[in-house]
């Protein structure tokens, strides 16, 4: 998704095989000053909860999640749901969404 005054870009897919490459399942954006980003399983068990925000509103630093690495994943979970919501810079707004993802063996 991208307008003018934000950008979210969601994975449908994550492998947490340690390789380094695409370990950490997150949610990369922009336009943001704060962020919450929730990760759980088909059940609806909470897995990973992750909260940014902007300290300072006149010097933006930019925020970024460290993301979820999949060690805490149930192994018989056939998906995993996200839940990501974030009030913009530019007028305060909240901006929700919400989804399913795979990890990859």
């Amino acid at each position: 998704e991208s307008q003018s005054s934000h950008m979210i870009t969601i994975r449908a897919t994550s492998n947490a095989d340690g390789d380094l490459i695409n370990d950490n399942y997150r949610v990369l954006f922009s336009g943001f000053n704060s962020v919450d980003f929730k990760i759980y399983d088909h059940l609806g068990n909470l897995l990973h909860s992750e909260q940014v925000e902007e300290t300072d509103p006149l010097a933006l630093s930019g925020l970024q999640l460290q993301g979820w690495n999949g060690a805490n994943a149930p192994k018989n979970s056939p998906y995993f749901i996200y839940h990501f919501s974030g009030n913009l810079i530019s007028d305060g707004s909240e901006v929700n969404r919400s989804g399913t993802f795979v990890l990859i063996p």
